[in-house]
């Protein structure tokens, strides 16, 4: 007998679940900013999403709508959302302006940071945030170094936060 694997062929052993208001609207954007391409969808009878997943490069995103009787409230129910998604693309200037244009609110615009990365966040219309990167230069930071701390941030205390989601 064949051993089973306990993940799926296709799927990366973490893989976010996005749960939003307005579903169809967070996949066409996805798709038009990162040129994500969705694969699957299950739809209510009402059309709400109740499961959908997109590729973006390498790796999956699952999604679904908000369903309230059932506890599941996506980031605008908050007011907001503790958790962001990273995204490597090949060019962040072009996918900020995309997501931007797209109605996007700019909550931090791109900069190099320490780690040769380009890095910026957004803020879309489904109370999500998430942030797009690109390698800009090589770096020799290994992936096994240790954590860097606020005081690392080149001393400038308005990059602490670059540092707390750029790792």
């Amino acid at each position: 007998m064949a051993a089973t694997t306990p993940v799926l062929d296709g799927y990366r052993s973490v893989s976010p679940y996005l749960c939003v208001r307005g579903a169809e609207a967070a996949i066409a954007f996805y798709a038009d900013v990162f040129g994500a391409v969705e694969r699957s969808r299950i739809a209510g009878p009402d059309g709400s999403i109740g499961h959908a997943e997109f590729v973006i490069g390498d790796s999956v995103v699952m999604l679904s709508d908000e369903f309230p009787d059932w506890g599941i409230r996506g980031p605008a129910a908050y007011g907001g959302t503790a958790v962001t998604i990273g995204v490597y693309v090949a060019d962040v200037d072009a996918a900020y302006g995309r997501a931007v244009a797209l109605g996007a609110q700019p909550v931090r615009p791109s900069r190099i940071s320490s780690a040769g990365t380009g890095p910026f966040s957004t803020r879309g219309a489904t109370g999500g945030a998430s942030r797009r990167t690109s390698r800009t230069s090589p770096t020799t930071r290994s992936p096994a170094a240790p954590p860097r701390s606020w005081a690392a941030a080149d001393g400038d205390p308005a990059r602490r936060r670059v540092c707390d989601d750029d790792t």
